[in-house]
């Protein structure tokens, strides 16, 4: 047990960091539309299986409100349960990067250069633990974390399969698959490259009988699914991002989807990369680009690794929508690819007689000053600690973003308390509000068309956002409506820009 705790002991830091950060700031993982609407159906659904019933449907994949649900059987507290969920997968997820990079990379397992003992740990919090949108997609209520645990369990047994032959390898290795595709529909796409490279192994190494046990696994999560789908086992297909996927969508930066019209910064072919060079992923990551060698990819399990990064990424190139949580996904496989990269780039700065004939004298005079030292390990683990901190501080950051628009849902839910039994005409923030109970009725202006509103209700909107985002749909429609024919008194108005109005006599 000592040497277990001493091995794995640290990798509790960015747990315990993340659920600091939550109390801290008061963050209960709740942000936005999804994060709520997760919230919602797990606890129906545990009230389902509390009660001895059949569960309702849900439109996204069932393995994280199932979780949570099971989940809450121990801790009695489903919200507690779910942001747990997305804590624990965070720090597996690492724990699963480092075996691989162990198994894939032994020659300096121990080490990135002579100089740094315990560095391949201090890789690994680098290239993933304090990676800006992985603390932040592991304190929220959401499936990504658990997703991109089913894709990486995949991933690693696979691995082990390929090195150790064992048969349990490949059971873990379909599960990992299973609990992934169940957990959200995309990750199909990262896992098809893993499934077909164990499929070559199983015939090459005669495995037919394990392969055949462990269709069972497969069989348990399609019951599964059909257990809660019922007839809609193919709703998922009918996504729109689906129907608008093509590869035109690669050099565009407006998309037009079923969420209104989005403005890119950058075109969806540099999007879909955005693990290797997006600061909100790695503040090194386009810097180790340059630091991939040939040799760091000659390994059967790095090879399908590269083709689940690249398929994902083409996957993501022609859908008409973007969102940085997407590439979570295939995050931690671009985290194992960049494990050697580091290795190069800290090797080459340990070897500073490369730059005694540099032409540029400056960088000349910083070397010499470097190879003086007597501790020649001190600036590269120095420069690596304050790259990890910095990016924790960015981590930091973004959970506080999250914080206020959680913090001003519950404040727009304390303060319709005292509008009891009118009708609220709003979205977006509806889903809040039955996290948060209001005693309104909620008319969601993004589903319905409303041919006219009642005298005395409320109205909740952010006007600039309509118009830029939702030009010719309903959001924007409704609006446009109540504006012409009504009478709109403000009530209240938030600093981000939303305003209540109380609706008056048609004009």
């Amino acid at each position: 047990m000592p040497a277990f705790w001493q091995k794995y002991s640290i990798y509790l830091i960015p747990p315990f960091f993340g659920g600091g950060m939550c109390i801290l700031l008061d963050f209960n993982g709740l942000y936005g539309q999804d994060a709520h609407e997760y919230y919602r159906y797990t606890q129906a659904f545990y009230q389902s299986l509390l009660h001895g019933e059949q569960p309702q449907d849900f439109f996204w994949g069932i393995g994280y409100p199932l979780l949570g649900a099971l989940f809450s059987f121990i801790t009695k507290n489903v919200l507690f349960s779910l942001q747990a969920i997305s804590l624990i997968c965070y720090t597996v997820i690492g724990i699963l990067i480092g075996k691989c990079a162990d198994l894939i990379f032994p020659n300096n397992a121990g080490s990135v250069t002579p100089f740094l003992p315990f560095s391949r740990k201090i890789a690994l919090f680098l290239l993933y633990f304090s990676a800006p949108y992985c603390l932040r997609m592991g304190v929220l209520v959401m499936s990504d974390m658990l997703a991109a645990l089913g894709v990486m369990l995949c991933f690693y047994a696979m691995t082990v399969f390929y090195y150790k032959n064992k048969n349990s390898s490949l059971y873990f290795a379909v599960a990992g698959a299973s609990l992934a595709i169940l957990t959200r529909y995309p990750p199909a796409v990262v896992v098809l490259p893993m499934l077909i490279g164990l499929i070559y192994l199983v015939f090459l190494r005669k495995k037919y009988l394990a392969s055949v046990l462990s269709m069972l696994i497969v069989a348990v999560g399609v019951g599964l699914h059909v257990w809660i789908k019922g007839e809609n086992l193919f709703a998922f297909t009918h996504h729109g991002s689906l129907y608008g996927w093509t590869l035109l969508n690669s050099f565009r930066r407006v998309l037009h989807t079923p969420d209104g019209i989005q403005y890119c910064t950058f075109p969806n072919i540099l999007y879909a990369f955005g693990q290797f060079w997006h600061p909100a992923y790695l503040s090194v990551g386009i810097v180790l680009v340059f630091f991939i060698r040939k040799k760091d990819f000659t390994s059967f399990p790095i090879k399908i690794a590269v083709l689940s990064i690249l398929l994902c990424a083409v996957f993501l190139m022609g859908i008409p929508f973007q969102n940085m949580r997407f590439l979570l996904l295939s995050f931690p496989l671009v985290s194992l690819l960049l494990f050697p990269a580091l290795e190069n780039f800290t090797q080459m700065c340990a070897d500073f007689s490369r730059f005694r004939r540099c032409r540029w004298r400056f960088i000349c005079e910083i070397c010499h000053y470097l190879r003086n030292l007597r501790e020649p390990q001190l600036p590269i683990f120095t420069l690596l600690i304050f790259l990890i901190l910095g990016q924790m501080a960015m981590g930091f950051k973004l959970i506080h973003d999250l914080r206020t628009r959680n913090q001003w849902e519950k404040q727009v839910a304390a303060d319709l308390q005292v509008y009891k039994g009118l009708t609220l005409y709003t979205f977006d923030i509806d889903v809040a509000l039955g996290s948060y109970p209001v005693p309104l009725k909620i008319v969601n202006t993004w589903t319905e068309k409303v041919e006219d509103f009642e005298i005395g209700g409320l109205y909740f909107c952010e006007e600039k956002t309509l118009e830029s985002q939702w030009v010719e749909r309903n959001p924007l429609l409704n609006w446009q409506k109540v504006k012409a024919e009504y009478v709109l008194i403000c009530v209240k108005t938030y600093k981000n820009g939303w305003k209540l109005y109380k609706i008056q006599k048609k004009l």
